[in-house]
């Protein structure tokens, strides 16, 4: 499977105890295989009261009404319809028990962007997200025991809110 994103959904629902059948049905079916509609990935984003970056990920067969039903959920929460301001990354979080030189020398060989040792002493492994699946599997293949891959959105710039900006940005209740 080259799609990390596709391989790290399909690993959280076979952990999830999710049946591997169900699993290959809907990929079938995501990829204009199978019964039913053929869908798209969307993603809008939108800027709430401070600042503060509200991402909404979808899959739909129809992108004018999603981005219409996105608007308008936005403009009732006084939430902005944005622009990028977020990057997609990788990470791979390896068990702390090995060599933090070890995995650095390994990561890097394989590709990865850095370490990033963590407070409980797992080091994060920080790649772009084509890399993470060929990073992830480097590690595996030198018995570096990997706890979590994923790819997850980083914010170009970030704010601080108080109590009140906090309760302010809860919109969606």
């Amino acid at each position: 499977m080259d799609n990390p994103r596709l391989h790290a959904m399909v690993d959280g629902a076979l952990g999830a105890n999710m049946k591997r059948d169900t699993v290959d049905k809907a990929i079938q079916c995501g990829a204009g295989g199978g019964e039913g509609d053929n869908y798209a990935e969307q993603t809008c984003q939108g800027y709430g009261l401070g600042g503060v970056a509200i991402l909404v990920e979808s899959m739909t067969d129809n992108r004018n009404q999603t981005v219409a039903e996105v608007r308008q959920a936005f403009g009732k929460a006084r939430v902005s319809l944005g622009t990028d301001g977020l990057d997609k990354t990788g990470s791979v979080l390896v068990f702390c028990d090995h060599d933090e030189g070890q995995v650095l020398n390994v990561s890097l060989d394989a590709g990865s962007e850095g370490v990033l040792v963590q407070d409980n002493g797992s080091v994060e492994v920080v790649t772009a997200p084509s890399e993470n699946l060929s990073v992830k599997g480097s590690l595996v293949i030198r018995d570096i025991k990997v706890l979590q891959s994923e790819l997850y959105m980083v914010p170009a710039t970030t704010v601080v809110l108080d109590e009140d900006g906090a309760e302010n940005n809860t919109p969606f209740d």
